[in-house]
């Protein structure tokens, strides 16, 4: 974590790559967190954190589920598999909310998930174009990054094929768990009589190289440029239909389907 007196040695006016993290220190997110979940105390709500990038976050949400409140958290890829060393290299690229952070805390977000205490991982996909993160100003930059296609390799070959996650924990916190948290499960989530067949077919053994010329993403760039990874996507199938294949998507157009979380309804006049 920074300390305050490094925080406050910082120029004002600073417009570097690094000073991004600088002005969102880990206590920002922290303070924000429980802020929500205060408010939540009060009210008979599901609050679902978003983007935790420290320990810290989920040691909160765990606080307040001892005082009944119904909260989840997720942390992101990223932030386990980047820290803010790659900040001068990536630039730009590397500009998302909150910051990457600092190596202590994607080890400590890598034992939370081995003890089951962070309920799913995520991409935060944000498939910006280059034109959106080409400025020298930091500040002028969009965040975000592109990631949904690497999620499940990323998490696979760091977390399970490097021992600090089993292949249960990859299934529950990419599947299972975001389909309770979010109302879908059983329809989705799980394979089971009556669930919706939406199967991901991983392959453990491939290795391979992320480059963004190869990915399906129109952003044609990836904060993961250049990482080897073991295990690939062979084939994705949504209710049965094959939807990716041989490194194409055969989806059609329509093929989707709304799916509402249980017990939802539209405003009145809306979805009609």
């Amino acid at each position: 974590m920074l300390s305050s007196q490094a925080f406050a040695a910082d120029p004002a006016d600073r417009t570097d790559p690094l000073a991004h993290g600088r002005s969102r220190p880990p206590v920002s997110e922290t303070e924000a967190v429980g802020r929500v979940l205060e408010l939540a105390y009060g009210t008979p709500v599901h609050v679902h954190i978003v983007h935790a990038s420290v320990p810290r976050s989920f040691d909160l949400v765990h606080r307040y589920r001892q005082d009944g409140v119904r909260a989840t958290a997720e942390t992101c890829i990223q932030y386990l598999v980047l820290d803010e060393t790659a900040v001068p290299r990536l630039g730009a690229l590397a500009k998302i909310n909150p910051p990457l952070r600092g190596r202590e805390h994607a080890d400590g977000l890598w034992r939370y998930l081995a003890a089951g205490r962070i309920d799913q991982v995520t991409s935060d996909h944000a498939p910006w174009t280059l034109s959106r993160k080409s400025d020298p100003d930091i500040f002028r930059n969009a965040s975000g990054a592109p990631g949904v296609e690497t999620l499940l390799p990323l998490l696979y070959h760091f977390g399970v094929a490097s021992g600090r996650i089993s292949i249960l924990d990859l299934a529950a916190l990419l599947a299972e768990r975001p389909a309770r948290n979010f109302g879908l499960f059983p329809r989705k989530g799980c394979l089971a009589p009556g669930a919706d067949a939406d199967i991901t077919v991983l392959d453990p053994d491939p290795a391979w190289t992320v480059r963004a010329r190869n990915l399906h993403s129109g952003a044609g760039w990836s904060p993961f440029e250049g990482l080897e990874v073991r295990g690939r996507v062979a084939q994705t199938f949504v209710r049965g239909r094959a939807a990716y294949e041989d490194g194409a998507v055969v989806a059609r157009p329509g093929d989707g389907r709304f799916i509402p979380p249980a017990g939802w309804a539209p405003p009145s006049g809306l979805g009609r």
